[in-house]
């Protein structure tokens, strides 16, 4: 993506002079002081990496009673089901639980519907497997808060039902046993982010016992990290605390199913960070639930035999070859559509044998090219499917809410939604959608794409590994602690080329005789606006590279520009 504007917090000298004298490196002083940190109390909260802080499970309305309940079906040896979602969350908090289910001696079955033929969340489908397959009372994860229709049915048919969820609540609870999620309404416990396979590792954690929570912690941590990180979690408070100690548990050798999932990605588990897990090995078990294998991944996640879960992995990987080539060959048709595509609208593209598992990432990635709203719709015997994408202050959901009357049904959040609808009213769609985004941005204006930056780095010097390897301290990065971002004004372009089979750019950038290799994913030198020789300004992350014992420094930039063209917002002066 291009940004429009940068906008640098900056710094203030003499506090981070302070910083610098107790003991902390330049690049971590710069850091605090650019994230509004001026004491060491404020500090410890933040990087607080104690089990002991992690909340009482049973500050969760709803807990109790679904402790009851459960402790009731596990001494009668009352068979339990599972009902989970096909991504990363949902795939984690299912095995999860019925791991811990069956370690308990309970018999436990689980069931996850598939995305294309089933669709989402809780159903009367899965609970009738589930209840045909013996289950007496089923225990849903990462879904059911919405159900209202499917609790019903469960309820009919004489089973019990707990939910437990973590998205956002309706007007009222679904009929059941016990509802837990940290966005009820009458919740006041304090951590309302929590991801689905949190809120299920709360229940196990509930079920066990408080003075159990750091043994739990060493058995599940890497299945609480791996959904909190890819459902994109805030990572402060306890989720952080959670997921360090799962990075923690991976980084030592966790379950075997990610084990060898990231020898097959060729991700280096000894130094997995969050960065590794979104980009190396979710994708992997996401490409399952996306092209309709889910149970692949489920497996992995439950086989404790490091044979079949090299063979899962390898079928993961295979299998997100599949999702890669697909989502290519849809991306290139969109890119194509493009060519003649009215600017100032939001982009809504539609193709007939295009596949409704990877719509969504097609959506996110024309999204972040072209700086709209964007729809990729799949069209299949008269009935489209769409997956929606936004950023910034534009509401997505707000816009199909205004053109609700085009489509069947619709349902999401501000940035990512869903929607269904006829095939003919998609033109009308389009049109609804145009007029809604042009009363929102009039006439040729168009919402800014801002680039947040903590600090510029006027001496390239103290860009070092020792300095970089400081910054881990602050450690996990992602959303609600993203990882610290810089900027080097008038670095020289000594050599730019092609990496990656010709998808990534590669350059080298010299500030005051310091040479930086800097890495650009998803854009090739020509679309960079920029060539060797030229003198630029870069936004980056700084990372280290380790390659057959040998440590470097990589600058991974965000954006780049000509010296002096870019337009600069300087919040706070040095």
């Amino acid at each position: 993506m291009k940004y429009s504007k940068w906008e640098i917090t900056g710094y203030d000298r003499k506090e981070a002079a302070k910083w610098f004298r107790g003991g902390t490196s330049p690049l971590s002083a710069l850091f605090l002081v650019s994230r509004g940190i001026k004491d060491s109390e404020v500090l410890e909260s933040l990087i607080d990496n104690s089990v002991s802080s992690l909340e009482d499970p049973f500050l969760l309305n709803g807990m109790s009673a679904a402790v009851d309940r459960i402790s009731a079906a596990i001494e009668k040896g009352e068979k339990i089901g599972v009902f989970g979602d096909y991504d990363v969350d949902g795939i984690t908090a299912t095995c999860l639980l019925t791991r811990y289910f069956r370690s308990k001696g309970a018999p436990c079955i689980n069931y996850i519907p598939e995305r294309i033929e089933d669709g989402y969340g809780l159903q009367k489908k899965g609970i009738e497997a589930l209840r045909r397959d013996g289950a007496e009372l089923i225990v849903s994860v990462d879904c059911g808060i919405t159900a209202h229709e499917a609790a019903n049915y469960a309820r009919d048919s004489g089973l019990d039902l707990i939910i437990t969820d973590h998205h956002v609540v309706g007007d009222r609870l679904p009929p059941a046993v016990a509802v837990v999620n940290p966005k009820r309404t009458d919740q006041t416990y304090p951590n309302r982010y929590l991801s689905g396979v949190g809120v299920a590792f709360k229940l196990a954690c509930a079920l066990e016992g408080a003075d159990r929570t750091e043994e739990m912690l060493e058995t599940y941590g890497d299945f609480v990290a791996a959904g909190t990180i890819s459902d994109v979690m805030p990572l402060i408070g306890e989720n952080r605390i959670l997921v360090r100690h799962g990075l923690e548990m991976l980084r030592r050798g966790g379950h075997v199913g990610f084990e060898k999932l990231g020898q097959r990605a060729g991700v280096d588990m000894r130094t997995l960070g969050t960065y590794g897990m979104s980009f190396g090995l979710a994708p992997r078990i996401n490409a399952a639930g996306r092209l309709g294998k889910t149970a692949l991944a489920k497996d992995l996640l439950m086989t404790d035999d490091a044979q079949e879960a090299n063979w899962l992995a390898s079928q993961l990987c295979e299998l997100n070859y599949e999702r890669q080539r697909v989502e290519g060959e849809m991306m290139a048709q969109a890119e194509d559509m493009m060519k003649s595509y009215p600017d100032n609208a939001p982009i809504v593209l539609a193709g007939e044998k295009w596949h409704q598992g990877v719509a969504g990432v097609v959506a996110s990635r024309i999204m972040e090219r072209y700086s709209r709203p964007t729809v990729i719709i799949t069209i299949q015997d008269g009935i489209a499917h769409g997956s929606c994408r936004s950023s910034g202050s534009f509401s997505i959901y707000d816009a199909l809410k205004a053109c609700e009357d085009t489509m069947i049904s619709f349902g999401g959040h501000k940035f990512a939604a869903g929607i269904v609808l006829k095939e003919e009213d998609v033109p009308r769609l389009r049109s609804a959608l145009t007029e809604y985004y042009r009363t929102v941005y009039s006439g040729d204006e168009e919402e800014q794409t801002v680039l947040s930056i903590d600090f510029e780095v006027v001496k390239p010097e103290i860009i070092t590994l020792e300095n970089i390897d400081a910054l881990k301290e602050f450690e996990p990065f992602g959303n609600g602690n993203p990882a610290p971002r810089m900027c080097i004004m008038g670095a020289g372009v000594d050599m730019i080329t092609a990496m990656g089979h010709g998808k990534h750019t590669k350059l080298w950038a010299v500030k005051n005789g310091c040479v930086f290799e800097c890495l650009m994913f998803n854009s090739v030198p020509e679309q960079l606006g920029v060539k060797a020789g030229d003198v630029v300004d870069l936004a980056f992350e700084p990372k280290i590279s380790e390659f057959r014992g040998r440590r470097s420094i990589q600058l991974q930039l965000a954006d780049i520009c000509l010296h002096g063209e870019g337009v600069i917002e300087q919040r706070r002066t040095e």
